[in-house]
């Protein structure tokens, strides 16, 4: 059976009739999102395509700034969205062209997707994936700049593992930020669906507790923390990145931040968040603050 029959089926046996309704609403409105994105995307923006594994999901695209543009002092990486089943960094052309007109260069990852492979498997794409940016930066001659990761709804929760796992991971240091945009990074909070099933299996399970990132928290995080979420999203639940951000400010009492989008769901925020202008200017501020930060604190 496909993605979408499945879907249905899941939605028709486990949730109320308001709740199906909204969530068939998403995905009616996604063609139309995405063909806007297409429409409006640089045929000719060039990329560098760089395998960091041998499946031919394992790769991710690098795009640079033109040599004209004034490079800032941090590289962006973002780990897209897509129920963990599809997606392709081919499609954030257009994010990348805006990022490179800011000066940043931009690194979209994927990854193998499931239900052939699930977290352990997706986690260790992303470790592959942030490995493969750094060796080019380090290739570039820029391999001290910071790394400011990104992670889209399904990419939310593998982007969050890089930087709160520490005890795994043990390299917060080389990180700038993390945005996470209707991420899925708390799935403690998620609502029950295949999707979340297939990504790290049934909450009774070993995967579930691993794959849930409030116990990687350390007592202090210090880490800055942005996440835009819209209030109406019935696909990633809004209040888990609510819950998220609240927690996180018992552990970090500054640069934590949650802008909430009155009556957005989750296609809307997840295909306007870099074509909206405003949208779009509210994170490369809080982005370029880090900057300013960052070389604030060297100067000290």
């Amino acid at each position: 059976m496909t993605f979408f029959s499945n879907l249905l089926i899941s939605m028709v046996l486990m949730l109320p009739l308001k709740t199906v309704v909204a969530i068939a609403a998403e995905f009616l409105v996604m063609p139309y999102y995405a063909a806007k994105i297409i429409l409006d995307t640089p045929r000719k923006k060039t990329y560098t395509k760089i395998k960091y594994a041998a499946d031919k999901r394992q790769y991710l695209c690098v795009y640079e700034p033109e040599k004209n543009v004034r490079r800032c002092k941090q590289v962006i990486l973002l780990y897209h969205g897509g129920s963990w089943r599809m997606g392709s960094p081919e499609f954030y052309r257009l994010f990348a062209q805006k990022a490179n007109e800011a000066g940043y260069t931009v690194a979209v990852a994927t990854y193998r997707f499931v239900p052939k492979y699930q977290y352990y498997d997706l986690q260790i794409d992303a470790e592959l994936a942030l490995k493969a940016t750094r060796n080019y930066m380090e290739q570039q001659g820029r391999g001290s700049q910071k790394i400011m990761l990104i992670g889209e709804s399904a990419g939310g929760n593998m982007a969050a593992h890089l930087v709160y796992d520490t005890v795994r991971q043990g390299q917060p240091t080389i990180f700038s930020g993390l945005i996470s945009i209707a991420g899925t990074i708390n799935v403690q909070d998620m609502g029950d669906s295949q999707g979340l099933r297939n990504y790290c299996g049934r909450r009774s399970s070993q995967m579930f507790a691993d794959a849930n990132i409030l116990d990687k928290l350390q007592d202090k995080e210090t880490l800055p923390f942005f996440c835009m979420h819209g209030s109406k999203d019935v696909l990633v639940n809004y209040q888990s990145s609510v819950n998220f951000v609240e927690m996180l400010k018992l552990r970090q009492n500054e640069n934590v931040s949650l802008v909430s989008l009155p009556d957005y769901g989750h296609m809307k925020t997840c295909f306007t968040w870099y074509t909206n202008p405003i949208l779009f200017n509210k994170i490369l501020e809080w982005i370029f603050e880090q900057e300013k930060l960052q070389i604030s604190q060297m100067s000290n």
